[in-house]
Order: C-alpha cells, then structure tokens, then sequence
C-alpha cells in the first residue's frame, strides 16, 4: 500500500520510480491469472482422469485463433484515456494491459486439460510469452507519461559567447 501511496501522491517521480512501480503491478496481474488458471486446469484434470485423451487438433488451432485478437485489442483499449501526468489512469491502463493480456492463460490451460498436441501448446506458450513482452513495453510506455518533461532552456535567449570566436 505504500507503494501505491507513494505512486499515486508522491510529490515527484522519476522515470525508474513509475517504470518499477507499474511493472510490479503488472506482473503481479499477470502471473496471478496465469497461476489461477494453471490451477484450475490441474484441478480439472485431476477431477476428470481420463480427459486429457488424444486431444483434438482442431480445438488447439481454435484455442489459438481466439487468442490472438487479445494483441490489437490490448493496444486499442491501453490507449484510450491515457492522458500525460495522469497516475491514475496509467495505473488503470496497467492493470487492463494485465488480465487482458494474460488471458490466453486460460486457453493454454484447457489445451493441456484436453491433451492438446505440442505445436499447439508451444504456440500458445509462445504468445503467451510476446504478450508478456508487449505489457512490459507498454508500462514503459505508461511511466514515461505521468513524468513531467524538462523544461527546455528558451531558444530565444542568446547564448553566453555566442558569435564570439573563442580559442
């Protein structure tokens, strides 16, 4: 909680400050659903033995294809509403970048409930994985809006020496 304190009503932040904070809540969202639904598939397979037969190849390439519009439909949703110096609403981007990208989890775990083959169980774990990498990329995204950008020095203002040829 104090973390969250310090995020939200902090005096000033820096880039690594945000960048850290974001980045915990986002992994902790993350990790949390994946764990969740592992389990959930564990338990399903050890309440229902003889599940986890052949696997049908078809329902593999389905649980794939449905985890795909999760990538465009993260970035179109992440970016709505995110204004610059607004914590708040970064913090809300973060935590819908983390379930909504770590919901191909539950489709990775009912593809190895219904004994799925390989390829299309390292296909899911593979997106799984760039979601993961996409999420980080956005909190970074997401820090470095709610950092107020340094003043930049006049451009009017003549420079000390300037036009003076000093050797």
């Amino acid at each position: 909680m104090r973390l969250l304190r310090q995020y939200l009503h902090g005096p000033e932040l820096t880039l690594a400050q945000a960048l850290m904070f974001l980045r915990l809540v986002f992994v902790l969202l993350f990790a949390g659903q994946l764990l969740v639904a592992l389990l959930t598939g564990i338990m399903l397979r050890l309440a229902v033995p003889g599940a986890g037969g052949g696997g049908n190849p078809l329902i593999g390439w389905v649980l794939l294809a449905i985890s795909l519009p999760h990538l465009p439909l993260v970035l179109w949703l992440s970016s709505r509403g995110v204004r610059a110096l607004d914590r708040g609403a970064s913090l809300s981007a973060t935590i819908l970048a983390g379930v909504l990208l770590s919901t191909p989890g539950w489709f990775l775990s009912l593809a190895l409930v219904t004994g799925q083959p390989l390829l299309q169980l390292g296909l899911l774990l593979a997106l799984i994985m760039l979601q993961y990498g996409l999420g980080m990329m956005l909190c970074g995204r997401f820090a470095r809006l709610v950092i107020p950008k340094p003043q930049e020095p006049d451009s009017a203002a003549p420079e000390v020496g300037a036009g003076v040829d000093q050797q």
